[in-house]
């Protein structure tokens, strides 16, 4: 399982996001910026997330366009999941609504203390 530090510092939410180019007949980089794309930590798979500061709009990373991230700050991490240690929150990840999400992921990390 992936691990989430209290005391490691920022803390990227990520995701790779690739679109099928007939073109080629392969997966690549998305024609245009994927907009609308969102993530959070959650207590629980398919839940809110624990709060607004552990949560936002995913942006592609300049030099990998196929990354999609949103920088968590490090001392909001650590007050925020301290309550967390040695447990699992869950990464999700969206894009459109939760009604209606067109593309949806969960990933499990364990909450530690240190990596």
């Amino acid at each position: 399982m992936k691990k989430i530090a209290l005391h490691g510092g920022d803390f990227d939410l990520d995701e790779d996001m690739s679109e099928y180019l007939a073109s080629t007949g392969q997966y690549g980089p998305p024609a245009a910026p994927i907009s609308g794309l969102t993530s959070w930590l959650a207590a629980t798979r398919g839940g809110a997330a624990i709060d607004v500061l552990l949560s936002g709009s995913l942006a592609p990373r300049s030099a990998a366009p196929t990354r999609y991230f949103k920088k968590l700050e490090g001392g909001d991490i650590l007050t925020k999941l301290a309550a967390s240690l040695h447990k699992t929150v869950w990464k999700g990840v969206r894009l459109g609504t939760a009604l209606d999400p067109d593309y949806e992921s969960w990933t499990p990390f364990e909450v530690v203390e240190y990596l």
